[in-house]
């Protein structure tokens, strides 16, 4: 009986857990635990993925802001030589995903009102793309891990959310061209 604690204490010692624990010294508590302390350190090896994850993001915000966003309100996309939506030619309505790089675009200009015009969730997908570029960039810059984040009760509840926003989205997208009769701002 009694080497099964020890057996057990020596599995937690050798396969420790991607998330500091509360009770370990020096270390930080999940974030929302509600207790105040430092952001735990990255590892060598996250802190280069953050930097990755951060130039991806930082290229895609750059990419937009050198693309001209379409008046028709989608197919922005065929300047980055991607072909024109199959969606679209074939039913002529947009698809779930027309409108983003327009969104993107139109952003990047400074132009929120027909971003949210031409598609509400690519604009919002924007501002996160630019909150991600900016926090992962302080992360890797500052070594704290974002393990807390990931391991986070609340990211697939943010993540179901965000599927909810993108069909509206695209409900909206829709409603709009058959109101209108157009896509573009």
């Amino acid at each position: 009986m009694d080497s099964e604690p020890a057996a057990e204490a020596v599995r937690e010692a050798t396969m420790p857990s991607p998330l500091p624990s509360a009770g370990s010294p020096g270390q930080a508590p999940r974030l929302g635990s509600g207790q105040a302390s430092a952001w735990p350190r990255s590892a060598p090896g996250e802190r280069l993925a953050q930097a990755g994850v951060a130039v991806a993001l930082w290229a895609v915000l750059l990419v937009s802001a050198a693309l001209a966003p379409s008046p028709d309100g989608l197919g922005t996309h065929e300047q980055l030589g991607m072909r024109p939506c199959a969606f679209h030619q074939l039913t002529g309505r947009p698809c779930p995903g027309c409108g983003l790089t327009t969104a993107f675009a139109l952003m990047a200009h400074g132009r929120v009102g027909d971003a949210v015009v031409v598609q509400p969730f690519g604009a919002l997908l924007f501002a996160l793309a630019a909150a991600l570029a900016m926090g992962a960039s302080a992360l890797a810059l500052a070594g704290r891990s974002w393990m807390p984040m990931l391991y986070s009760e609340k990211l697939p509840l943010f993540l179901y959310g965000l599927i909810l926003v993108w069909l509206a989205s695209w409900g909206y997208k829709l409603v709009y061209g058959e109101i209108t009769g157009h896509y573009g701002p």
